[in-house]
Order: structure tokens, then sequence, then C-alpha cells
């Protein structure tokens, strides 16, 4: 990086986007493809049973949960609708139980074990765009390390351009094919400029926690579940009681959550210590029938 500063930027420009041009594309791809990800889960399986949305599919996920984790500590529950056509369960089971988390798919109806091909489906995509498949958190490092990339690449290709307008409007077709390229690029280049500026802002804040997580740790400290409660909505669980007790049925919950958010369908659900005295049931909202998705939840004592 020697000469004046636009022959710095020059360079910056250059390499920076070369870097990581050919995994961004990957990540853009991914993440456009992932937008179907529940359709290319069920075209993959096709042995599954169509269901938009099964009444008892709640408590027909807890009936089969009574049988095959007992003695987990939390359950969550993704309850079916028109587009993921499956119940998903996670189990979380306490300390010394292995493994320490399951994933399942039910069937909505009866709750049933899914019996279909073993597939990541359109999760693949899903997690790729943000991850790269890659085990605990380097590929999301990765990913923001390119994503900040990109934005020095688009700053550093407007200092470079400084005639902006008199560039987008420049093409030379009897120059030679590097020159007619590069005019391409710049053209291309200023039309795509604020979406791409606008994906890769939007892209980094998700997980902006994960790369600079100072703000976080000057608010809540050391109380992460403090956190969760004020933006996600999740209150922190209650310890046992140790003390065996009946789970309450979830229909009237259900019933009373649609009530209180006139109309609006529960989504998720999240049982701590069923089977116990201090077992908590709270319900979240669905995001997929409206726009604003600030999360609603409503806690109810599990007993």
């Amino acid at each position: 990086m020697n000469g004046s500063f636009r022959l710095s930027m020059t360079w910056l420009h250059n390499w920076g986007g070369l870097v990581v041009g050919w995994l961004l594309f990957c990540v853009f791809l991914t993440g456009t493809t992932a937008y179907a990800r529940f359709e290319i889960t069920r075209w993959m399986q096709p042995e599954r049973v169509e269901t938009t949305n099964s009444p008892n599919a709640a408590a027909a996920a807890i009936a089969s949960l009574w049988r095959e984790a007992p003695q987990a500590r939390r359950w969550l529950i993704t309850l079916p609708d028109e587009r993921r056509t499956a119940t998903q369960v996670y189990v979380y089971n306490p300390p010394g139980i292995q493994p320490a988390f399951r994933k399942l798919a039910l069937e909505p109806a009866d709750g049933r074990p899914l019996q279909a091909r073993a597939t990541f489906g359109g999760d693949f995509l899903y997690y790729f765009h943000f991850d790269l498949r890659v085990p605990g958190l380097v590929g999301r490092y990765l990913i923001g390390a390119a994503g900040v990339a990109l934005l020095v690449a688009l700053i550093t290709g407007f200092v470079i351009h400084r005639r902006v307008f008199w560039d987008f409007f420049t093409f030379r077709p009897n120059r030679s094919r590097t020159r007619v390229w590069m005019d391409v690029h710049n053209a291309l280049g200023i039309i795509v400029l604020p979406y791409h500026a606008l994906i890769t802002v939007t892209g980094l804040v998700p997980l902006m926690l994960l790369y600079m997580p100072w703000g976080l740790q000057a608010a809540f400290g050391d109380r992460p579940a403090a956190f969760n409660t004020a933006v996600y909505a999740e209150p922190p669980p209650l310890a046992a009681a140790g003390r065996a007790a009946p789970l309450t049925a979830i229909e009237p919950l259900l019933a009373e959550a649609e009530r209180r958010w006139d109309g609006g369908r529960p989504g998720w659900i999240v049982i701590d210590n069923p089977g116990d005295a201090a077992a908590t049931i709270l319900l979240k909202r669905t995001d997929s029938d409206r726009v604003v998705i600030t999360p609603q939840a409503i806690l109810f004592d599990g007993t």
C-alpha cells in the first residue's frame, strides 16, 4: 500500500473484494435459497404427511415427550403452520444425562416420530448462510470478517470513483476487453451499491453481540438471563422444586394466549421442569402472521 491515498484505496478495494468475493457469493446464494428452506425440506422428504395446522399438535407433542424424554429439564416445541408441516421438538436434559440435547420431528396429528429419510434439507442452506456449517463459532466469525471486508470494498470503491455520475454513464465498447469489463463493473457496482450496503449491514446486525459484546456486558454484566428477558421475552427458568406434580392441560393456555393476542397464534412452547411443582409453560407468539416481530410471550404456572 504505497503511493497516494487513492492508490492505497484501490489496492484495498481490489484485494478485499477478491479474497472474500467467492465466499460472499456462496453466502448470498444460500441466503436467497434459504427463504424456501421449509419447502425444500418437504421436497426432499416426500414421505412426510402434508398437514397444514393440526389443532391438537401441542397436546400430541407433549404426550410424546412424556414417553420420549420424561426426565428432561426443558422441552421446546415449535408448532406447525402453513409452511412447517411437522412439529419440531428440542429436548434439553439435566446435567449427567446424555445426550444433553436432542431434536425430534413429530407428526402433528398424533405426535409419532416423523418417518422420513434423513436430510438437512433447506436447513443446510439456512445455516450455511451465516456459519458455513462449521462447528462452534468459527464460521460465524468468518462470515462477520467477510461482511466487514465487503463494507470496506464498498467504501473504498466509492472513494476510487470520485466521478461516480460520470462513470455510471461511461461505456466504451471499442476499447480493450479489460476496459469494457471495467466499465460494466463500474455501472453495475453503482446500481447495486445501496443494496449491497444495506444487505451487508443488516447481515452483521443479528450477530453484532457476538462481534462486539461490550455493550451487552456493560448493560447486563454477568446476567445473560436478564438480557434474554428484556430482548427475547424469555424469563429465566425457575429451579426445580424436587416435588412431583402433574402438568396442566395445554389447550386452555393456547386459547387464553389467542384471546390476549386478538387471534394471534402461539408458535413456540417452552416447558421448564416438566413434572415438577416448579414447572412453567411459556407461550411465544408466531411471527408468520405479522410484519413486526417484536417478541410477545405469556408465562403460565405449569401446574
